[in-house]
């Protein structure tokens, strides 16, 4: 593959973006009711992908086996990570995660597709996230992700396919499904909807919106929507130092435009 393919990162960098936006699990922990906590959970899981959009399809480079990647975040947010490369071929990698609050640990594994026109990334691993305080044990596989036009034209990822995130604890169970990009479609793209069900099947909540722009709860049983996420571009805070209200910089270190959720966070890893 040639490396203008790649992004100069490592693989075990790329996966602690997945943290970028650990608040989400602040505020889930300080719910009352598990399905309420469900609903962060879920904006947490859907964070992971935010970083996929702005043309962002660079594919970071393969750690060696044994590698490790460690990323201290205790000062600033509270938590911290640990990845390590446990197999070549096929490529895994794990990590493990931790706060006063929270553990976050997954096995990053897939296989990959090729279909003509477009590469398709399908996830094998398992994610876990345990909360301390309440014993909540929340598990869930990354939905599949589409990068198009490998041969010709702009490449552009997509993420399709359904998430099913469960709480081991309650028998909560959260379900967010991608809507796959059309081209016929007269909608907003990338579009997110989900809900949350108790052990019982019935619903509490209702989740909708988009992976890279916006997501929304709301209860069954009335209310006002809850604004859960809002994506930016991001002003890394090693590129210019500038203030929100600044114009937005690009990251002069990894040539690439962040995004983030709310409220306003730094660029994790730069």
């Amino acid at each position: 593959m040639p490396v203008n393919f790649n992004e100069p990162l490592s693989f075990a960098q790329r996966l602690c973006e997945d943290l970028e936006y650990a608040h989400l699990l602040t505020k889930a922990v300080a719910c009352e009711s598990s399905q309420e906590r469900l609903v962060w959970v879920m904006a947490f899981t859907v964070s992971a992908f935010a970083s996929s959009s702005n043309n962002r399809t660079g594919k970071p480079f393969n750690p060696l086996l044994g590698e490790t990647f460690e990323l201290d975040r205790r000062a600033e947010h509270g938590w911290r990570a640990v990845v390590e490369q446990v197999s070549h071929h096929p490529p895994i990698c794990c990590m493990h995660s931790e706060s006063d609050d929270w553990t976050y640990w997954q096995e990053c594994s897939f296989t990959m597709k090729f279909r003509g026109k477009y590469l398709e990334v399908l996830p094998t691993g398992l994610s876990h996230l345990l909360f301390k305080k309440s014993g909540d044990h929340y598990t869930w596989t990354k939905t599949p992700t589409t990068i198009n036009n490998i041969i010709v034209g702009k490449l552009w990822v997509d993420q399709h396919g359904k998430m099913d995130i469960t709480n081991h604890n309650t028998g909560d169970v959260g379900t967010v499904e991608y809507i796959p990009y059309s081209y016929f479609g007269r909608g907003e793209q990338r579009k997110v909807q989900g809900k949350v069900t108790d052990a019982s099947g019935a619903v509490h909540y209702t989740v909708h919106g988009t992976w890279d722009k916006d997501l929304f709860a709301q209860s069954v049983r009335g209310g006002a929507k809850q604004h859960l996420y809002v994506c930016h571009p991001c002003i890394c805070c090693s590129a210019s130092g500038l203030d929100v209200g600044d114009a937005v910089p690009t990251c002069s270190m990894c040539t690439r435009t962040r995004v983030r959720l709310c409220p306003l966070s730094q660029c994790i890893l730069c």
